[in-house]
């Protein structure tokens, strides 16, 4: 199923109804889109991509990633910035670490 799309003057794109039916995206459903390492837009749902982010992080070995993600995704915007004014990782090993999950989701 394919569908053109334009991109309207403030940069929205409208999905159509059989398209948001196809891929079970509804209304007020909060997304993610990603480019991908081929530069495609990737649309997908928070939860599933939370999914392969756990499924990619087990097969990697770091199950505690994903846990981290989503302790990030869900904290408050004062915990946010403190984490991030008072960072308690190595940025070198973070980097890599990150590069290889993108990678293995096939986003680099």
């Amino acid at each position: 199923m394919s569908f053109a799309l334009r991109i309207d003057d403030r940069g929205r794109i409208a999905l159509p109804a059989a398209l948001r039916r196809a891929s079970g995206l509804s209304e007020g459903q909060e997304v993610v889109a990603v480019v991908d390492a081929e530069g495609r837009i990737v649309i997908s749902t928070a939860d599933r991509l939370m999914d392969q982010l756990r499924e990619a992080c087990a097969r990697m070995g770091q199950r505690d990633a994903a846990s981290d993600l989503e302790g990030w995704r869900d904290e408050s915007e004062a915990d946010r910035l403190h984490r991030l004014e008072h960072p308690i990782i190595d940025p070198k090993g973070a980097t890599r670490r990150g590069r290889e999950l993108l990678t293995e989701l096939g986003l680099e």
